[in-house]
């Protein structure tokens, strides 16, 4: 994905992957809670999905041919699954 930007936003992501994780600098419980808040978040975008796309399509793949449901539930367990 990263071929499609703009040279300004390839080097910014490759600045922020050069910065010490906040993982190592975070209180667990903010961290933790940071986490949650995203998490909720995928999980009523999830929601969304299922109520307004999925309900109404035959075909089972978002953009690109992903399986976007499963995508999306992955998306919210991996984002649980970095708590402290």
């Amino acid at each position: 994905m990263q071929r499609f930007m703009p040279a300004e936003h390839r080097e910014y992501l490759a600045t922020v992957a050069r910065l010490p994780s906040p993982r190592l600098m975070a209180k667990p419980a903010a961290y933790n809670q940071v986490l949650e808040e995203l998490a909720t978040f995928r999980e009523v975008h999830y929601g969304w999905v299922v109520e307004y796309i999925d309900k109404w399509v035959t075909d089972p793949r978002g953009t690109g041919g992903t399986p976007y449901l499963k995508w999306l539930r992955q998306l919210v367990d991996e984002t649980q699954a970095q708590a402290l």
